[in-house]
């Protein structure tokens, strides 16, 4: 059965909808700069106080209130490229980010799961991972996220179990012909969990949210 290709990235033809005007962006960009040069922002990470103290970026008061020059907040908006690619361990999966070019991922983070098996529940990293196989059988998306948070793991090492999880699935099975990874994980989902697929709609039942 021939499947579309989305292995080169999605581009958006058409000129992004403008709800507000340039100056009423600009009103809100001047509005932000003053408030962290008067009002300033809690940083609760004393090595981070430290960092601003250190660099002579910013005044940081006794109560953890740091206070950022509007200069040195537009010299840092101005080293910010506005586009850059995301690097794969396949260089032909390589994802660009801004301009026109869209990039389509899954929701992450999301503390609950719910299927039609169990229901509405806390997520666990065997969620992740069933999560990260259905990513995986759908070229349009372009890379992994931690689909679901595994409330069974640490949370001190939860970033140390998932992250590379992602990595490895990506660089093994990413890139691979959409059909052979369909059947792989039609096997994953169905013979171990048994998540239902339905296949007229091409959706499945397995679902995260907040």
């Amino acid at each position: 059965m021939a499947t579309a290709d989305y292995s080169a990235p999605l581009r958006n033809p058409f000129e992004p909808m403008r709800i507000l005007s340039d100056d009423q962006i600009g009103d809100i960009h001047d509005a932000a700069v003053h408030y962290l040069a008067d009002h300033g922002i809690k940083v609760l990470l004393e090595e981070a106080r430290r960092t601003f103290a250190d660099h002579g970026d910013a005044t940081v008061d006794d109560d953890s209130i740091v206070r950022l020059d509007p200069d040195v907040v537009a010299q840092a908006l101005d080293s910010a490229p506005s586009q850059f690619n995301m690097r794969a361990p396949n260089p032909a999966r390589d994802l660009p980010i801004g301009g026109n070019a869209l990039a389509l991922l899954p929701a992450g983070g999301p503390p609950f799961v719910s299927d039609l098996d169990h229901g509405r529940r806390p997520g666990t990293m065997a969620d992740q991972e069933n999560f990260l196989r259905l990513t995986q059988t759908y070229d349009v998306l372009a890379a992994t996220t931690p689909c679901a948070e595994p409330t069974d793991v640490a949370l001190n090492i939860r970033h140390r179990r998932g992250q590379p999880l992602g990595r490895l699935r990506c660089s093994t099975h990413c890139g691979r012909r959409r059909s052979a990874r369909l059947t792989a994980a039609q096997f994953l989902l169905e013979g171990r969990v048994g998540i239902r697929r339905r296949r007229r709609k091409g959706t499945t039942t397995l679902a995260a949210h907040g």
